[in-house]
């Protein structure tokens, strides 16, 4: 038998009075070309051509197939195959952003191209999609169920029955315990429950106790999550993630994306294995808001490309014939006239168009003829059809089709957001009988989809079509009546096995098996949806009000504990608005919970507006005594804002109100003998008695635990300013502590105190300070009971005050960057930053390889800059130093402006810049910069000017690792300059000899870190005042001392300086080498610390020749050394 299309074709010929006849033999010959190039589509008989043959109906459905975005679509697969291919060596994840008018086709253009990628070996597929309406399905834990979706891959292939992919499963999941911990693993569950089937056995449900467990913020997780990302991609697969309706995403998830994606770039090799697709409607957001305020770190990452942007218009005519040809299997002179009415009255709208020709099918005015063997349909009955001027209208006048008890039950559905899960259908079967058997009718007209255990509305149009169906009181009726009813199934006597029976398979939150969790919750937070919908206007009486404000704070406090801070403010200021003005007298104790946990939340969701807003509703209508916990999250919230005066005067007249005795004006007597006073008190207990206090036995007073945390939350802020009141808050906690017993709860303001006892007045006493600093590593290590928190803040003040006089600067580094690990596992971001800034800060000083440190600032500079704005001063600060040292470019210029409000290209931009800032620890580091280049580069007289102005910030004299190379290179320049000046300033040398006995004093402390710096100032020193015997002995004592303990670029700056002495004594005394040999020598020590421009200065500077190899060698040898030294 011939095909029918051939049977068509031959007929058309034939008969010149049929209306499908043909018009020319250009047609035919189209015709015949299509069947050839799609034979499938135009020649082959399909399927439904014989079932309509047996019966009236087709089962032609439009929008089952994709059509018109065939350009794109390539693009897009493009990318993907770009990815999969090393020629193209493509760095970074690679990012595309999909945008468009609601119902342009934009979900269908990604999930067309997912479908190609999951058939591809090694991609795995993984997708978001928000919600207008925030609250059950919170933008939080949308991502939550997206991220589950990666490692339930890996839970597929451990349960499989191929050997291969439960190795591979295993694999993985063993990079993952190494990279994130078992603890972290254990603190993640709340956000991934999937982790309880990947690593059972290994981590338990005990890790969902919320009361044992701390918050996670989203920087733990962007870590964990790139980490667990980063384990999947080096095990050779691909990673498709997608993010759609991005314009109702909030700030914390774009914030959380953002990260998650600059992090997974950094990772070298397989970064570029993971493609993002954003997709957002372009009517709601625009592109550049969507990357200047909502993705800024995309913009400005070197370790993301965003590589592609598609924005999609309606579609074209021909879009239209392409659509009709392929569906109806006609070719384009048949379907020519119907493509343009269509198009006519959609404009081309991808879901309008799609909507329409439904319609024309369920209306039978497009049918199958069976005489004809093809699709036919009335031109006139389409042309009078009214479509209404959009596609919302023209929904909506297909709705008013449905008989009203089925209306209804979409309404009710719709009040659920886009879906909802069958479990609570047959809840809601007992509320509005006859939902659960109307859904396969809804489902066969194109209105609802069935996805697993979810019914989801066809489109996001449909639903907020169906939504706004209902006027808003009729809206807001409909939501208080289904949560009335769901709050009488909570309240029921068996609840709690009822739900626990309905919800056991839940997917409305995570779209996983909520195993161990109070299934109550998931019901709690549905049915406050349901009343927060209709507000309280609409539940008026009291008892009800009481009711909805309970829910709301149970369903607050799940949110809470699963750290979605977002969800939880949602409840517990819905919770608050039911109570109403009068709360606080008729509901005392609900109203405290409410406003208590809307502190919290605020504060972890950085909303300082909120936090003190809510927080002054308790101080106003709250005991004292009460209001102690919400009072210490407004000082950390004033603390994150950098008030940090205001957070420190604040906790200071709190303190005062506790007890505690801190004078109005403090004065250098009043600490001096405060510090006496504490130092005489604490003599008395022996250390086992300290440790014995550290035990943690018998019951707890939580007054004085809250009046320690009051104290904690002012040390940072009082420590930043500057201020009189430090030592003297210390002493009052030290003393405070041995008094009550909790001196581990103290252990940071043990640490300041030491601190102080290193450095008062203008002497320092080390031995001191290193008792203090001993004393507070006791109770760190004494007690059973640790306190992560406590012990990086502790341990953290120690080496940067204390231990950074007493050990090498590169070890100091390394437990700064360990201590940085400890603070990223549990969130403290910007402990963490401060480890990290001052860990590259002394390798950078230690003589570290500059160029490994240009490389850390590179990575680590915009990371910085968005999360901790004190600290990326610092950095920059370095980084520019490191710029002159290196010869090399760092591009900073948006960490800059974002740091300092406007451009800034140099060092002396930053110095113009720090003058608004009023920091005088920041200003004095810009001066030591400044005078350490100057006298690098030789401008003697601009490093001394940089040194009196650096004289006038007080903060160099404080015990930090600032203060030895102030005193150190201060010493050097003025020693050098009063040479310069032919030896007739004496009081230039009066100040170069005081810094050479600083340094002195502090030799007995560390030889190590020391006595090189010494021998050098006394060689500079003799050399001034004429004593060149001694001058000698010194610089070859400061040589091979810098050699000993690996200080590479002070062994540099001793070989320069010998070289500078010898030739300008005409290389006379015995012991004088050659000065052009003592250049070179210091050449290669410069060119092995990575400070090219300073050896290229200094070649060009005595006109030395190095021959490579010969330098080479030596460079070798010295770094044999100083493999040796660490040895």
């Amino acid at each position: 038998l011939l095909p029918k299309s051939i049977c068509r074709l031959i007929a058309d010929m034939i008969d010149a009075k049929s209306v499908s006849s043909f018009a020319s033999f250009e047609d035919v010959l189209f015709d015949l070309e299509q069947m050839i190039s799609q034979p499938w589509v135009f020649l082959h008989d399909s399927k439904c051509c014989f079932r309509a043959t047996a019966s009236s109906a087709t089962t032609l459905q439009f929008g089952q197939k994709y059509h018109g975005r065939e350009k794109e679509a390539s693009t897009l697969m493009k990318l993907a195959i770009q990815i999969m291919d090393p020629k193209y060596q493509l760095i970074g994840v690679q990012v595309a952003f999909i945008s468009g008018m609601a119902g342009s086709g934009k979900s269908r253009l990604v999930q067309s191209v997912a479908d190609n990628l999951s058939s591809l070996s090694g991609w795995i597929v993984v997708k978001a999609k928000f919600e207008r309406v925030h609250g059950q399905r919170s933008p939080r834990s949308i991502l939550s169920s997206m991220f589950n979706d990666i490692l339930s891959y890996l839970v597929t292939l451990k349960e499989s029955h191929n050997p291969v992919d439960v190795a591979y499963s295993q694999r993985v999941s063993k990079r993952i315990m190494e990279s994130i911990g078992t603890d972290t693993l254990s603190e993640l569950v709340d956000f991934l429950p999937i982790l309880l089937l990947l690593f059972e056995g290994i981590i338990g449900e005990d890790g969902n106790n919320h009361a044992n467990k701390k918050d996670i913020t989203n920087w733990q997780l962007s870590i964990a999550l790139s980490a667990i990302i980063g384990a999947i991609l080096n095990s050779g697969r691909y990673i498709m993630i997608c993010c759609d309706d991005l314009q109702w995403a909030d700030a914390a998830s774009f914030s959380l994306i953002s990260d998650v994606l600059v992090k997974v770039g950094y990772f070298t090799d397989i970064g570029h294995c993971c493609l993002f697709m954003g997709i957002y409607r372009s009517d709601e957001i625009g592109y550049e808001r969507l990357l200047s305020v909502l993705f800024p770190c995309l913009q400005t990452s070197s370790s993301v490309n965003i590589t592609e942007r598609i924005e999609l218009s309606n579609l074209s005519k021909d879009d239209l014939q392409g659509m009709l040809m392929v569906e109806l299997q006609l070719p384009r002179r048949l379907v020519s006239e119907l493509a343009e009415v269509v198009h006519k009255k959609t404009t081309g709208h991808a879901f309008f168009v799609v909507e329409l020709l439904n319609s024309l099918l369920r209306d039978s005015i497009v049918t199958y003829c069976s005489d004809n063997c093809r699709y036919s349909w009335d031109e006139h009955r389409i042309v009078i059809i009214e479509t209404g001027k959009n596609v919302a209208e023209f929904i909506a006048s297909n709705l008013k089709s449905i008989e009203p008890e089925s209306l209804q039950v979409l309404q009710i559905l719709s009040c659920f957001g886009i879906q909802t899960d069958f479990s609570l259908l047959q809840i809601l079967e007992k509320y509005h009988g006859g939902i659960l058997c109307s859904i396969d009718n809804f489902i066969e007209k194109g209105i609802l989809d069935q996805a697993g255990p979810l019914v989801i509305f066809s489109h996001d149009l449909i639903h907020e079509t169906v939504y706004g169906s209902m006027t808003l009181h009729e809206g807001k009726l409909l939501h208080m009546r289904i949560g009335q009813f769901l709050g009488l199934e909570l309240d029921a006597p068996l609840a709690i096995e009822s739900v626990t029976k309905n919800f056991g398979q839940l997917h409305l939150k995570d779209q996983t098996i909520n195993s161990g969790r109070n299934m109550t919750s998931t019901l709690v937070s549905l049915t406050c949806d349901q009343v927060n919908a209709a507000g309280s206007d609409y539940n008026r009486d009291h008892s009800q009000r009481e009711s909805c404000a309970k829910w709301n704070l149970s369903a607050g406090q799940s949110f809470a504990g699963q750290s979605d801070f977002s969800a939880a403010l949602y409840y517990y200021t819905n919770g608050v608005t039911f109570l109403g003005q009068d709360s606080w007298s008729n509901d005392h104790l609900l109203c405290l919970e409410l406003h208590q946990g809307a502190v919290l939340s605020s504060f972890a969701l950085g909303n300082a507006a909120d936090v003190d807003r809510y927080a002054q509703k308790v101080i106003d209508n709250v005991a004292f005594e009460d209001t102690l916990d919400v009072q210490v999250v407004v000082l950390k919230s004033l603390s994150l804002l950098e008030k940090h005066k205001e957070c420190t005067s604040r906790g200071i007249d709190l303190l005062r109100q506790l007890n505690f005795e801190l004078p109005l004006a403090p004065s250098r007597e009043i600490i001096g003998h405060a510090m006496a006073s504490v130092a005489k008190l604490t003599s008395r207990y022996p250390s086992d008695h300290i440790a014995n206090l550290c035990q943690d036995k018998g019951s707890k007073d939580d007054s004085k635990y809250t009046a320690i945390r009051v104290a904690d939350a002012v040390l940072t802020p009082a420590y930043t300013t500057h201020s009189p009141f430090l030592p003297l808050i210390a002493c009052e906690v030290v003393k405070f502590s041995f008094q009550n017993g909790c001196c581990l709860e103290a252990a940071a303001s043990f640490a300041i105190f030491s601190r102080f006892k290193t450095f008062m007045g203008d002497e320092y006493d080390f031995t001191a300070g290193k008792h203090w600093a001993d004393l507070a590593r006791t109770i760190i290590n004494c007690s059973p009971k640790k306190d992560p928190s406590s012990e990086i803040r502790t341990n953290l003040v120690l080496l940067l005050t204390i231990d950074n006089f007493f050990e090498h600067p590169r070890d100091v580094a390394s437990k700064l960057i360990h201590l940085y690990h400890d603070a990223r596992k549990i969130g403290q971001i910007d402990s963490a930053l401060i480890c990290l800034t001052h860990a590259w800060r002394f390798r950078l000083f230690g003589g570290h390889n500059l160029r490994l440190i240009c490389k850390a600032y590179e990575d680590n500079l915009e990371f910085t800059a968005k999360n901790n704005i004190y600290c990326a001063k610092y950095m920059l600060l370095d980084a520019f130093l490191v710029m002159q040292l290196t010869g090399k470019t760092i591009d900073c210029s948006s960490v800059c402006s974002s740091v300092f409000g406007s451009p800034v290209a140099s060092l002396d931009d930053i110095g113009s810049e720090s003058e608004s800032f009023k920091d005088n620890r920041f200003v004095g580091n810009f001066h030591l910069c400044k005078m350490l280049i100057c006298y690098w580069n030789g401008n003697l007289v601009e490093a001394g000017r940089e040194l009196q102005l650096s004289y006038a910030c007080p903060s160099l004299k404080m015990p930090r690792f600032s203060l030895i190379y102030h005193t150190f290179f201060g010493g050097l320049v003025l020693l050098a300059l009063h040479r310069q000046m032919g030896g007739s300033n004496d009081q230039i040398l009066k100040q170069g000899r005081d810094a050479m006995k600083g340094m002195e004093s502090w030799v007995n402390v560390s030889m190590a870190l020391f006595d090189n710096k010494w021998l050098l100032l006394q060689a500079e020193y003799s050399a001034c005042i004429g004593d060149h015997d001694r001058a000698q002995m010194m610089y070859l004592a400061s040589i091979n001392a810098a050699k000993d303990h690996g200080y590479t670029h002070e062994l540099a700056l001793a070989y320069e300086l010998w070289g500078n002495y010898c030739l300008a004594n005409d290389n006379k005394y015995s012991n004088c080498a050659s000065s052009s040999e003592s250049f070179r020598q210091a050449c290669v020590y410069y060119e092995q610390w990575g400070a090219t421009t300073l050896a290229e200065k200094l070649m060009r500077r005595h006109n030395l020749r190095m021959h490579p190899g010969a330098r080479k060698a030596e460079l070798l040898e010295g770094k044999s050394k100083q493999a040796r030294r660490r040895d």
